[in-house]
C-alpha cells in the first residue's frame, strides 16, 4: 500500500510543502495506490495545535483507509511529519518488536505544552507515545514505547525534547555509526523496522 498524504498544516508551510509533495507524487505516481484529501476546515476556536481541525480530519481519513485495507506493508509520501501517526501506530499494532528508525534533523518530540511554534510537525513522535493532543492520540492504533525509537541525524533539538530524550535514555546517533545502531536494534530484539525519512536530515 502506497499512500500520498500531502498534509502541510502540521508545518504551516502550504506553498513549499505542497510543492515538494506534488513533486514526489509526480515521481512515484505509478506506485501510489491511495490519496488522502486535504481538508478545508478552519479552526473554530483557538487551539494549542495550529490547524488542529484539518489535521484531525486528514488523520481520521487516513486511519479509516488503513483500517479498511489492512495492508501488510505501508509506504507513505508526505507532507509534513504529522502524517506518521497512522502508519507507525498501525504497524506497531500489527507487528511485534517494531523498531522505529527516525532519520530526521529534528526530534519531533515536543508536546503542545513544550512547543514554541505550536506546529504539529514537531509533535508526532511524542503523540505516538501517548503524550500529545488527546484527539490525535485516540486516532492512533497502538501507542509506541519510547524505547522503540532510534534517532539518526539529529542536529536541531529543542531543550524540552532533549530533556525527554535523556529521561527516556533514547538511542541517538549523529555520525552514522551503523554498527552501534545495529547493536542497539539487536539488543532490543527488534524483529521489524519502520523507517521515517525527512529530507532535512541530509
Amino acid at each position: 500500500m502506497v499512500v500520498h498524504n500531502p498534509q502541510w498544516q502540521g508545518a504551516g508551510q502550504r506553498e513549499s510543502l505542497y510543492a515538494g509533495s506534488s513533486t514526489l507524487r509526480t515521481f512515484f505516481g505509478a506506485l501510489i495506490t491511495h490519496e488522502i484529501q486535504l481538508s478545508n476546515l478552519e479552526e473554530p476556536a483557538p487551539h494549542d495545535v495550529n490547524h488542529y481541525a484539518a489535521i484531525y480530519q486528514q488523520t481520521q481519513e487516513f486511519r479509516s483507509l488503513v483500517s479498511a485495507v489492512k495492508p501488510e506493508k505501508l509506504f507513505t509520501l508526505g507532507g509534513d511529519c504529522g502524517v506518521e501517526l497512522v502508519p507507525v501506530s498501525y504497524l506497531n499494532q500489527k507487528y511485534d518488536n517494531l523498531g522505529i528508525l527516525w532519520f530526521d534533523a529534528h526530534a519531533d518530540f515536543n508536546t503542545p505544552e513544550t512547543s514554541v511554534s505550536k506546529n504539529f510537525h514537531g509533535m508526532p513522535l511524542r503523540t505516538l507515545c501517548g503524550e500529545g493532543p488527546r484527539g490525535l492520540i485516540e486516532l492512533c492504533f497502538k501507542k509506541i514505547n519510547p524505547k522503540q525509537i532510534h534517532f539518526v541525524g539529529l542536529r536541531s533539538i529543542d531543550p524540552p525534547e532533549n530533556d525527554a530524550i535523556e529521561n527516556y535514555s533514547l538511542f541517538t546517533d549523529t555520525v552514522g555509526d551503523w554498527q552501534r545502531l545495529l547493536h542497539a536494534l539487536h539488543e532490543a530484539k527488534t524483529k521489524n523496522i519502520y523507517v521515517h525519512f525527512d529530507v532535512d536530515v541530509l
